[in-house]
């Protein structure tokens, strides 16, 4: 497979460059944004190279202006003390971290898959450091973290770990060159390097376990990476190996995973990252296998979560019941009405879920029950579930909801009712309760004045968000315009009320509940757009990330809009998004709607979980390579749509290859639509043929008579040749063969033959050169053989110059010609098409036309009042030399030919026969068999020319 791409997507030479947004495999990438800069311009957002700030020291106040890539921004500062200006620097910085320590997210995104490890090389693992230069005085000024209460322990931490994600899951999913050694060999830089920290390097067990490599470790491996009690890697190690070995049920893995997982209430103790990151593991591990004891195992990590008197352990309980939440919803997966999951029916699994729901302590328990009980029905429609997680049904019970319960609630339906998802504002609208429909006539308007209604208006806005996430997880890597312009139009609306809302504490929760809308929803237009770079999706995502530092944006806000500008450009453009069951888990746990709210927060959500999407990619780029070349092309290709059921009401789709394919369930066929190619079509209703289209490209074949991309900008073989050739006849086209050879344009030879190219045969009646060379063109490309062009032209020219000028060369190369051809159709004589290098009418004249015009000659003079053919060869046999009876010129050159064609014996050939012209009166029988015995190398058809020119004396 990878080489396969290799040669489709001109790969760079390897480069261990720390560049963090380096694309290496950038072929197919180039192509797919060759028109505009839109992939440099988010490569500029994504990368965490420091910033220029400009200080004006003559105004009093102080603004953080947003940053876009590299742009140079204002921040203007009193002209007062050294200490006042260090401190305003140190807190531009801070605002600056929240935005630079969620760049790995999207930058992991944008660059999955596209690096080439080099075994014996580190792989480079960049980070991000918050630095900036400010001018005037040009001043390097680096985030001091320990003024800032803020940012604690974890904050560097979980940057470096993001950062490390980021980097293994630019590892190819094929790559051979990653093996064990190479990800252990990894670590040894962690170990003497100080600037790589352990961190960064537990962040890449993830990538790698991401990207399927996790799996080639073994068991001393896994007991070397746990043992060492550092949380950050074992917090990758588990989400790596789970991500590796999905699906699989290993008992090896269960064990290891296990030691993480013994009950709270036999150890007494409380929940931690670590423990989170392990029962999502093991419900990767056991997913989709509807695993009995799993099942009680989890159900009962999550109902022994009580609530607490300390805020700091609710936390962590909260966190790890969302986690449960995950894990269950990975292991049961949508089969809950299946007969495998026959054996869960005693535990009335969805019962003990709304209990945990509405319980004494769904405080904590509320969201992963919440989220299990969408992803354990998952598209299963079942109708009376999803009345039971009904929204509230009056204005007092709303208000005693949290509204991001209000926000999981939604989800949770509508992954339940999973067919009724529609991409349109009606359907969006529909999820209201309908005591709220007046309040959400409003949602257009930017009315966000306190009031009686401004909590409902606000839970009327995360049903919105919650619908319109929804809609991205249903049309996720769909490429749907109708489910686009409905995710921008709120997106546009969420942005005006968080750009015009006031001041005052009223307006800074409107703020704030408007931008968590704005999150969630950005998300969702990212993933709807997967791999696409739209360019109106994208005008979007570049405000939000310019948007004004302040303290009030927090890190999950930089979090969303950098995740969704990554899935915009996914791979490079090379990957999109998928809809299956698996698929929709991942991006429910890794986009979860709950983001934090500054670095180290993983109150609701742990953060590793975040990168979960990249077992939701699918490769559904389509390439095109020529077979003659290898290289990519582009080739329009004609896809056609099951729009309806059954196949009906189908339409047609045509673009340009490379580019991203619709989901394949989705597609009918897909053939070449271009006139330049040969035809191809594939219909996905085969199983093998479907299999093909995912991740292979595709090898086209450029039918004669169409020059290649690069022969159209080359200069055209020049027209005077061909001029020359109608004029001066063929002989003076030795350098027309040789521009042929060079610059093979039949476009132009046509332009320069005023015939109709239109004859079955070669040669037609009329012999003129015009004629003979229209139909060897005719020739060439009906055999899509126009690289013969060449050669059928020295065949004609061969034939022309026999009478006139014939060398004995010109004999030689014929017969190696004839004797090829004879050999490569008796090598194909088996098969049903065999297929000639020359056609075989040409071959057939050939031999016809030089056989006549020796014929002719044999009876009648070569020359005026000089011998015959026969008289020549006569004399040729009798005294071994024929030079004494012609004269030098084309006469001895005619006959030199002929014998060299017919494969005539030399002089002491003839010798040794010991036959000449006085044994003519020996019996027949006696000097043919002397011929045939003395003259085994000779054809059989000069052996019976000879004789009979024995036989006349």
């Amino acid at each position: 497979m990878q080489g396969l791409w290799e040669g489709v997507m001109h790969s760079q030479k390897p480069s261990n460059s720390p560049q963090s947004t380096a694309i290496e495999n950038d072929g197919i990438t180039k192509s797919r944004f060759a028109q505009d800069c839109r992939l440099h311009e988010a490569k500029a957002m994504l990368s965490p190279e420091p910033p220029t700030i400009t200080l004006d020291g003559l105004d009093s106040r102080w603004v953080a202006v947003g940053l876009i890539g590299k742009k140079v921004t204002n921040a203007h500062f009193p002209a007062t003390s050294e200490d006042f200006r260090e401190d305003k620097q140190q807190e531009h910085l801070e605002l600056l971290a929240t935005r630079m320590f969620a760049l790995s997210l999207g930058r992991a995104i944008l660059t999955f898959g596209t690096g080439i490890p080099v075994p014996t090389e580190f792989f480079p693992l960049p980070s991000t450091e918050v630095c900036a230069k400010f001018t005037p005085g040009n001043t390097n000024v680096s985030l001091d973290v320990t003024r800032f209460p803020r940012f604690d322990q974890e904050a560097p931490e979980w940057a470096d770990f993001h950062d490390g994600v980021a980097a293994g899951l630019r590892v190819p999913v094929d790559c051979a060159d990653v093996d064990k050694t190479w990800i252990v060999f990894q670590r040894e830089r962690a170990d003497t390097n100080e600037d790589d920290s352990d961190d960064r390097y537990a962040g890449f067990l993830l990538g790698v376990g991401l990207t399927k490599h996790l799996s080639k470790l073994g068991r001393k491996e896994h007991l070397e990476y746990l043992r060492e009690e550092h949380p950050f890697t074992s917090i990758g190690y588990l989400l790596g190996l789970g991500a590796a070995w999905v699906g699989s049920q290993d008992l090896r893995l269960s064990r290891v995973i296990n030691l993480h997982l013994r009950s709270l209430s036999e150890t007494n103790s409380e929940p931690s990252h670590v423990r989170s990151a392990a029962i999502v593991s093991l419900g990767l591990v056991y997913q989709g296998t509807v695993s009995r004891y799993n099942a009680e195992r989890i159900l009962s990590e999550l109902g022994s979560l009580k609530l607490s008197d300390i805020e700091s352990i609710n936390w962590l309980r909260g966190s790890y019941a969302t986690a449960c939440g995950f894990a269950l919803g990975f292991l049961i997966l949508g089969k809950i009405k299946t007969p495998q999951a026959a054996g869960l029916a005693h535990m009335k699994i969805a019962d003990v879920l709304l209990k945990h729901t509405a319980g004494v302590h769904a405080e904590i328990t509320a969201p992963g029950a919440t989220i299990a009980l969408g992803l354990v029905y998952m598209k299963t429609n079942d109708q009376a579930l999803a009345d039971k997680l009904q929204l509230p049904t009056s204005s007092y019970v709303l208000e005693r909801v949290r509204q991001d319960i209000l926000l999981l609630r939604v989800l949770a339906r509508n992954l339940i009712m999973w067919d009724q998802i529609s991409p349109s504002k009606q359907w969006v609208v529909s999820q209201i309760p309908s005591y709220l429909k007046e309040s959400a006539k409003k949602v257009d308007s930017l009315e966000t004045a306190p009031g009686p209604e401004s909590d409902i208006r606000e839970a009327v806005w995360n049903i919105v968000a919650g619908s319109c996430f929804s809609i991205g997880l249903k049309f996720a890597g769909s490429m749907n315009l109708e489910a686009r312009d409905v995710l921008l139009g709120y997106l546009d609306f969420f942005m005006r009320v968080a750009g015009t809302a006031s001041g005052t504490l009223r307006g800074k929760g409107t703020r704030a509940s408007a931008r968590s809308c704005i999150d969630v929803i950005a998300v969702a237009l990212g993933t709807v757009m997967a791999g696409t770079g739209d360019i109106l999706a994208m005008r979007r995502l570049r405000k939000l990330h310019g948007r004004r530092l302040g303290r009030d944006l927090t890190y999950g806000s930089h979090m969303a809009t950098h995740m969704a500008l990554g899935f915009l450009f996914l791979g490079g453009g090379t990957c999109t998004l998928g809809t299956s069951n698996e698929a929709v888990a991942a991006l429910v746990c890794s986009l979860c709607p709950r983001f934090p709210s500054h670095i180290s927060d993983n109150r609701s959500h742990l953060q590793a979980f975040r990168h979960l999407w990249a077992l939701a990619v699918e490769r559904r780029c389509l390439v095109t390579r020529d077979v003659q070349t290898g290289e990519a092309c582009c080739v329009p290709v004609e896809i056609t749509l099951r729009a309806g059921a059954r196949g009906k009401n189908m339409r047609r789709l045509n673009v340009t290859t490379p580019f991203l394919m619709p989901a394949l369930e989705t597609i009918k066929s897909i053939k070449i639509a271009s006139p330049e190619y040969w035809p191809i079509e594939i219909d996905l209703a085969d199983t093998q043929q479907r299999s093909h289209c995912l991740g292979n490209p595709w090898s086209v074949q450029r039918k004669a008579g169409f020059p290649g991309h690069s022969e159209e900008a080359a200069a055209v073989a020049p027209a005077s040749l061909f001029h020359e050739l109608l004029a001066n006849d063929i002989r003076a086209s030795d350098d027309l063969q040789e521009a042929l050879s060079m610059h093979p344009q039949p476009r132009s030879f046509v332009e320069c033959l005023d015939i109709n190219v239109g004859s079955d045969h070669l040669p037609s009646g009329d012999d003129s050169p015009a004629t003979i060379c229209a139909n060897i063109l005719h020739e060439c490309i009906a055999q899509d053989r126009v690289d013969m062009l060449s050669t059928y032209l020295w065949v004609y020219r061969i034939k022309q110059k026999l009478k006139r000028d014939p060398q004995v060369q010109d004999a030689w190369d014929l017969k190696l010609l004839l004797a090829f051809t004879k050999a490569n159709a008796k090598e194909q004589e088996h098969l049903a098409n065999p297929e000639a290098l020359l056609s075989a009418n040409l071959v057939r004249h050939l031999r016809k036309h030089v056989e006549s015009v020796f014929a002719s000659m044999e009876r009648t003079p070569l020359s005026s009042g000089g011998p015959t053919l026969n008289d020549v060869l006569r004399h040729y046999l009798k005294h071994g030399d024929y030079t004494q009876i012609l004269p030098p010129g084309p006469v001895r050159h005619l006959v030199a030919t002929y014998l060299v064609y017919f494969g005539w014996p030399g002089p002491k050939d003839l010798q040794r026969t010991g036959i000449s012209g006085s044994d003519a009166g020996r019996a027949g029988a006696v000097i043919l068999g002397r011929l045939l015995r003395e003259l085994k190398g000779v054809p059989a058809t000069t052996i019976s020319k000879i004789f009979a020119i024995l036989r006349e004396e």
